[in-house]
């Protein structure tokens, strides 16, 4: 090389007269980068989420459904892969792709806590990171919003078991009813069939004949009197104070009416709380009557458990942290490729002119290869 020549165009000459030197070396470059993207593996993208519920006003089992068990479940709910797969954008998606996993951190009346985990592995980076990505937005979403999937899913289940007990409830009711007319029971379906503290009826009845039973005693007590020999004035009177009317006939025999009266009410009452008693019913009528008592009751229950799930709804407090992590795969991206393909041809080509040239004047003896410039 010519020692007036600068290092700077003294090097570009000489790439450009050896730049067919790079040409085998990018060949190289295209089979290493093919090479490598496929030992390199798939990019795996995490997304790692902590999630905290609180529901401030925890009524009895308030808090049942809106912990980090049901915010997980929310993630395999159709409604939510469909989101996904929608946010992604392509309808052929694999939903299985995801690896999903919840971590509990805590669980407490009212407070639960975790580590929510979305993984997934693709051969392009990019992608990698577009998937975990849809994901984790639509989690959040559904999550956090007050109208979210993580909100409705627990009321909606909650409304299914009203609906669920509700049909159970009316079904053995309609048998208890067929039934009743088979065996000609005449109670009231409406008031029997409820559990033993609501039925007024029969309580109703109780406090009937107890007043029948204490008028029968008073007018037993004055046709005793009369008989005992009470004068005819002492007599009316007693009779009037009892039937509390005027007596202008005989005393005994208004007292012996207003007894007899009395007595066939008394049976009248007496049978309608035999016919409404358990002990009057047959053993299949009286299985069928336990069983809708009961249904009644956890139809009461249900009802009391879905609004408890609706004031929690509005109570919780749905707290996110998202991370987002990934690891592996960078060689299998078109840019990695790229990057790799100009390395090799780039470092390996300029080894390869300069390596050529030093060669070249230890072969011919000589400081340059070119002739020297000519002095003037």
């Amino acid at each position: 090389m010519t020692p007036r020549t600068s290092g700077f165009d003294r090097d570009l000459r000489l790439i450009r007269r050896r730049a067919w030197l790079f040409i085998p070396f990018f060949i190289l470059g295209i089979l290493v980068a093919i090479f490598y993207s496929r030992v390199s593996g798939k990019t795996n993208a995490i997304g790692t989420i902590g999630i905290q519920t609180v529901v401030h006003e925890v009524f009895t089992g308030g808090d049942r459904g809106f912990r980090t068990f049901e915010a997980d479940q929310m993630t395999r709910d159709p409604v939510f892969k469909k989101e996904v797969i929608d946010a992604i954008g392509d309808p052929n998606f694999d939903y299985a792709r995801f690896g999903i996993a919840l971590s509990t951190v805590s669980i407490g009346d009212g407070v639960s806590s975790g580590t929510e985990t979305v993984a997934i592995q693709d051969t392009n980076p990019a992608l990698a990171q577009k998937y975990r990505n849809a994901w984790v937005n639509v989690f959040i979403k559904e999550f956090t919003s007050a109208d979210g999937l993580f909100r409705i899913t627990a009321t909606n289940q909650r409304k299914a078991v009203v609906d669920q007990a509700e049909k159970n409830f009316a079904d053995d009711f309609a048998k208890l009813t067929a039934l009743a007319k088979a065996e000609g029971v005449t109670a009231p379906l409406d008031q029997i069939a409820q559990p033993s503290r609501d039925r007024s009826v029969t309580q109703g009845l109780n406090t009937q004949q107890a007043d029948l039973l204490t008028q029968l005693a008073e007018v037993q007590a004055a046709e005793a009197t009369i008989a005992a020999g009470a004068n005819a004035a002492t007599a009316s009177a007693l009779a009037a104070n009892v039937l509390q009317t005027a007596v202008t006939g005989d005393p005994a025999a208004a007292l012996k009416a207003k007894e007899t009266t009395l007595t066939a009410a008394i049976a009248t009452i007496s049978a309608q709380r035999t016919a409404m008693s358990d002990g009057s019913f047959s053993p299949e009528f009286q299985s069928l009557l336990d069983n809708v008592r009961q249904e009644s009751t956890v139809k009461d229950a249900a009802y009391q458990n879905y609004n408890d799930g609706k004031a929690a709804a509005v109570s919780v407090r749905t707290d996110v942290a998202p991370v987002y992590t990934q690891s592996g795969g960078r060689g299998s991206s078109l840019l990695g490729r790229v990057a790799i393909v100009l390395v090799i041809t780039i470092v390996f080509g300029l080894i390869a002119i300069y390596a050529w040239e030093w060669l070249g004047q230890v072969r011919d003896g000589t400081e340059d290869s070119e002739p020297a410039p000519t002095k003037v």
